[in-house]
């Protein structure tokens, strides 16, 4: 538990004050989706995973605490898949931030989020401490692409550990 809502607090810290929508792909029983809900209520936040048992899950406990604006839905997100179908209320221009956990390497995010996320939002990809080897393999395609990243170390407020945030956004934003 101090893992994960010492990690949740960390990546709070970090996300823009305006940021009013977010979308965490790959959330699994809601981390750290569902703990940044909790703690920041005014977000509209978007749960998407690929486990129909996880996302039963999650809508149970939405519905249990009378949670309003967090939508769970089973996807898989790809560039083939219309996210407005999956999620109704998902926004036309993107959200403001796309945040995952341990999904996958910063290049594979990157590929799947750049097109759910607004053009002045952000890709957040919660990372350890080897987070360089994988922002060395991505460089081309994020400079192909026009990301550009800024890095945010720091520790767990609960546990201690260290803890990388990297966040890739729109060059020039």
């Amino acid at each position: 538990m101090a893992k994960h809502m010492g990690d949740t607090l960390f990546l709070h810290e970090a996300l823009p004050y305006h940021a009013q929508t977010a979308l965490d792909i790959g959330t699994g029983a809601g981390i750290p989706g569902l703990i940044l809900k909790l703690i920041r209520p005014s977000l509209v936040m978007f749960l998407a995973d690929a486990r129909r048992k996880r996302i039963s899950f999650l809508k149970n406990v939405i519905g249990k605490l009378g949670l309003q604006g967090v939508f769970a839905e089973q996807c898989i997100i790809s560039k083939d898949v219309a996210i407005q179908a999956v999620f109704q209320t998902f926004p036309a221009q993107g959200v403001d931030v796309v945040l995952s956990q341990a999904v996958c390497s910063i290049g594979g995010l990157a590929s799947m989020a750049r097109p759910l996320m607004a053009k002045t939002g952000c890709i957040v990809s919660m990372k350890g401490p080897r987070y360089q080897e994988e922002l060395a393999a991505a460089a081309t395609y994020l400079k192909g692409v026009g990301l550009t990243y800024d890095v945010r170390s720091g520790k767990n407020p609960l546990n201690g550990h260290e803890r990388f945030l990297v966040i890739l956004h729109q060059d020039g934003v």
